[in-house]
């Protein structure tokens, strides 16, 4: 098969591959050990190399032995052996040494010569039986949970072992390409015959085009779920019901990994309807199959995640209603209680033998009743007041409850009941019973509602057993006591992390990997003596510490005043800005990829040797979604692109997987800039919520009133900042959840070339899981905590003293339990870092645990002990809350870009879709980084022009100056995405 035929076939991958890393590079400076083991020539090796004619031909067969048998293919660039190779080489051949290596003059010799070295070292060509090797290795590959995105490394990987030869790496990606797409065609046909005819007439009817609206409820689906409102929720639910008639369950895709499922279900979105009935048979219902099954999945996530925000939803409007109702009362109970004083002691001063007409003449029987009557509302409004008002809410909450009882809900041990209540339940609004039994379970219900669960007759309020029965759900999903094993978040614990078999299979390497004893007694008399000294030095220092003073066991903490900035800072601030040139955002993003080429990322899926968008119009689809303009007013302020032109790139470009890439490539160059040196190393960052608007409501929107008041809706837009200002993690998150529980997966979810050591946030994104997580990441965690002097410190030792520090101290750290959770701790950490499950689903699950959990609570202990040697340093060491303030501040200023960019539509989200939301959010990070880009290189130029002129610039000075500069770069207008000749940057 021809290299243009294997790369047409290879095109029509569902997943296209591309190198994770690039071609093999020789070292420009190889270390003395380097040689040693690399490139020293044994005898044997010199007597072949003897047969070679001519010095430098022994040289060049030299040098295809050495790098055969190091990277298991063959040199085609002589020019890349550095001159310490070569004489390396050429000493051990006794021959002269040269400075460089020509290449050959004659094609055939090479290829006689790299016949006879294959020969010599036992490796054997690319041939068709090694090319059938590989494909069933992919299938097997995939079949055991390899990650698709490692692939054509691990693929490299096993032909080297079985000593192939391996060509050219751009060949080498065409051939496994090809091999995929033999491997992928044999999946889909695997899993395309694990389904039934009634499946495929399912897949065919949802694929048609309903005439009435001219459109097919394939992808209606995956709609983003609506607000969690009872109706809508009971409207959603039949949706997902009409999905699982289908009946397409796991079963279908036997030895097919979850991720890959996934990935070809992601797949299948950036296709219309129409594309998908042309697939070929095989291909049309496996994909279809695999897009259904991961969208019930979500559809199941989505369904129990509603219900969670629709009774903490009710619940928070019934608090509401009952505290307002608690503030009316009381002021009426002051006159209450005023009178009833009065009364008692006008009665008081009765003399015994008073008639009870003397005692009417003095007292206002009126007044009195009113009184005893506003003690007795009070009263109960105290012990079912909350219960009565959530009871009001029964009606609407039964519009949903019964259909969401029909789920398949599971139980771990311990929590039983509340399976045997389920089915009371479903009884009960089946007709099968007509009451709720008296010996029905009430454990799940609060005490205090106890009182009001029966009537006069002994018989059970429904209204009240059920909605408990509505609080325990919620309550048990959360802390994964109650789980459905179809969902993906929703499962057992012990399900989403390595499973006991895989633990034991892996835990030798997984402790290698992580850099842990396995017996934790040498971590913890580490800590515990890293946090005696810091104690130590840190009383030590109080008498010179202007930031804490304690007086009367009673501590105080300073405000740290800001860094001053120097005239020298604020002169070269406005120095800068004067000289940074004026440039529209489509012109800026021209130049940037003239300079470092992300544009061909933004391709589509399959024909990506022959991308079908011009740049022009990737460009302007990316500017249309990352200032929120959107496709249509972007079709009115550019010529010569369509709308339908838009519309085509948006779906099939701009996808998660393209758009990191770009950053990717953004991030990196921008981190190997010479001035991005100035601001840090891109080993420190930090992540931080922005807030938008948003104009429709669905599952991921929120009140937020500090910021948009009562009635509107807004998103948190939650994204993870290197030290050299770059953004290299954007995810949409919901104003009502704890940022501490993403903080984990912007750093896991690190593709870029940038390895965090630091990480700091405020005090939302804290929590004493984070401090342990992180640290068995390998992340110092470094947050900036508000009202430091509520914060806890915990002893080692709880007989031990701290001087002046006691009154901060408040309990002691049971390090027992840590080491009884060793092991198990460090089988979740290794399972969130090689992305088994998500960060933010175990520290939901964690920080929902009742105490009981030993896991969670020896997971907080540690995080007590990371905690307070931390606050011990933060109070001691001006220059760690300097450190912490200088890289929040960077998050701030780039808050400020992303608000310049996204200026469209008042900055608001137009949309409640989730997926809409992440796609403009992600292109806004591109856009944020662009700038970041330009800027440095433009501010580089400026600072060079100026030293050159005379002017001293010292680069501490230089690192106060933001690279996010914004007023000089025009986002809105006409937008012209013409050619033009980019300005040459000195």
């Amino acid at each position: 098969m021809s290299s243009k035929t294997e790369e047409k076939k290879s095109s029509q991958n569902v997943i296209y591959f591309k190198p994770k890393k690039p071609a093999f590079i020789l070292p420009e400076e190889p270390t003395n050990e380097e040689l040693a083991f690399d490139w020293t020539l044994s005898q044997e090796d010199k007597a072949q190399i003897y047969k070679c004619r001519g010095d430098d031909n022994r040289r060049r067969y030299a040098v295809q032995i050495c790098v055969l048998r190091k990277y298991g293919r063959f040199l085609d660039d002589y020019s890349s052996v550095s001159t310490k190779i070569i004489g390396y080489l050429s000493r051990q051949l006794e021959i002269e040494p040269i400075m460089n290596l020509p290449e050959s003059s004659r094609e055939s010799t090479t290829s006689e010569y790299r016949k006879d070295i294959r020969a010599y070292l036992g490796y054997i060509d690319f041939d068709d039986s090694v090319m059938a090797d590989l494909e069933e290795w992919i299938i097997s590959a995939l079949s055991e949970n390899y990650f698709t995105d490692d692939l054509l490394i691990k693929a490299e990987e096993f032909l080297f072992n079985k000593k192939v030869a391996l060509p050219a790496s751009g060949q080498m990606e065409r051939k496994f390409n090809t091999a995929y797409s033999k491997a992928e065609e044999k999946l889909l046909s695997t899993i395309e015959g694990n389904l039934s005819d009634e499946h495929k007439d399912a897949i065919d009817k949802l694929l048609d085009i309903d005439k009435e609206r001219n459109k097919t409820t394939f992808f209606k689906l995956s709609a983003y779920p609506p607000e969690p409102k009872a109706k809508k929720i009971a409207n959603y639910f039949e949706l997902y019901k009409k999905l699982d008639l289908i009946g397409i369950t796991s079963e279908q895709f036997k030895n097919v990994p979850p991720k890959l499922i996934k990935e070809l279900s992601s797949a299948v979105k950036t296709y219309d309807a129409f594309r998908i009935r042309r697939f070929s048979k095989f291909k049309k219902y496996a994909l279809s199959a695999c897009y259904l099954f991961c969208t019930k999945q979500s559809m199941l996530d989505n369904l129990l995640h509603m219900h969670i925000r629709f009774i903490s939803t009710i619940d928070r409007q019934s608090k509401n209603v009952y505290e307002s109702k608690h503030r009316q009362l009381r002021k009426r109970m002051r006159k209450s209680v005023k009178t009833l004083k009065s009364f008692a002691k006008l009665y008081l001063s009765f003399e015994r033998n008073a008639s009870v007409s003397d005692m009417d003449e003095k007292i206002n029987q009126m007044q009195i009743m009113s009184a005893v009557d506003c003690c007795q509302e009070y009263e109960h409004l105290e012990n079912s007041g909350k219960l009565e008002i959530l009871q009001g809410k029964y009606p609407n909450f039964k519009r949903y409850f019964p259909l969401f009882l029909t789920l398949d809900f599971q139980t771990e041990k311990g929590a039983q009941y509340l399976l045997d209540a389920i089915n009371i339940a479903r009884q009960y609004h089946s007709g099968t019973i007509k009451k709720i039994p008296t010996n029905a379970c009430i454990d799940f219900i609060p005490k205090k509602w106890r009182k009001s669960l029966t009537n006069q007759d002994g018989e059970i309020n429904p209204r009240t057993w059920e909605i408990s029965l509505g609080f325990a759900l919620r309550d048990a999903l959360k802390t994964g006591d109650l789980f459905i094993p179809e969902s993906v978040h929703y499962i057992s614990f012990w399900n989403m992390v390595y499973n006991e078999k895989q633990w034991l299979n892996d835990r030798e390497k997984i402790y290698a990997e992580q850099g842990f004893p396995k017996d934790c007694n040498k971590v913890v008399t580490e800590l515990s003596e890293d946090m005696d000294e810091t104690a130590d030095t840190a009383i030590k220092g109080l008498k010179d510490n202007r930031f804490i003073k304690i007086k009367n066991d009673k501590v105080k903490f300073a405000k740290d005043e800001a860094a001053p900035e120097s005239p020298e800072v604020k002169s070269l601030r406005q120095l800068i800005e004067a000289n940074l040139p004026k440039i529209r955002i489509e012109h800026l993003l021209m130049e940037v990829d003239a300079l470092c080429g992300f544009s061909r990322e933004i391709q589509p899926l399959k024909n990506f040797s022959n991308p079908q968008n011009k740049l022009s119009e990737r460009l302007a689809a990316l500017v249309a979604h990352g200032t929120n303009l959107g496709i249509h007013a972007m079709a009115e302020s550019t010529t010569e692109i369509s709308i339908d032109v838009l519309q085509d790139t948006s779906r099939s470009c701009l996808r998660v997987d393209s758009l990191k890439a770009v950053n990717n490539i953004l991030v990196n160059y921008q981190k190997n800039l010479e001035g991005s040196g100035v601001y840090g190393q891109g080993k420190r960052s930090s992540s931080d919520g922005q807030r938008f608007s948003v104009t429709k409501g669905s599952l991921i929107t929120s009140m937020y009133p500090r910021y948009f008041g009562y009635y509107d809706k807004a998103v948190n837009v939650y994204t993870h900042v290197s030290d050299q200002y770059s953004v290299f993690n954007t995810q949409i998150i919901s104003c009502g959840d704890s940022e501490a529980l993403y903080v984990l997966d912007g750093l896991l979810d690190n593709l870029f070339n940038i390895e965090i050591e630091q990480h700091h946030t405020d005090t939302g994104g804290y929590t004493d899981h984070i401090f342990a997580l992180c640290f068995l990441l390998g992340f110092s965690y470094m947050p900036r905590l508000k009202n430091l002097h509520k914060r806890r410190l915990f002893k080692i030792d709880k007989y031990s003293n701290y001087g002046p520090l006691e009154p901060l101290f408040k309990g002691s750290i049971n390090l027992e339990l840590i080491k009884e959770q060793w092991d198990t701790m460090i089988r979740v950490a290794a399972s969130l870092k090689n992305k088994i499950v998500p960060a933010r689903v175990i520290t939901q699950r964690l920080s929902s645990s009742s105490p009981a959990d030993r896991l969670s609570k020896a997971l907080t202990e540690l995080g007590r002990l990371l905690k307070t040697n931390y606050i011990l340093k933060y109070i001691h060491d001006e220059e760690i809350r300097r450190q912490v303030q200088k890289q929040l501040n960077i998050g701030e200023h780039r808050h400020g870009v992303a608000k310049h960019i996204f200026f469209a539509n008042r900055g608001e989200f137009r949309t409640g879709d989730l997926d809409e939301i992440m796609n403009k959010a992600t292109c806004l990070s591109v856009l944020s980084n662009a700038v970041l880009v330009w800027n440095t290189v433009h501010i580089s130029r400026i600072v060079k022009n100026l030293r050159e002129r005379g002017h001293l610039i010292n680069n501490n000075d230089l690192s106060r100056v933001s690279p996010l500069m914004y007023k000089h770069i025009f986002v809105n207008g006409t937008y012209d995405f013409s050619k033009r000749k980019p300005i040459v940057i000195q």
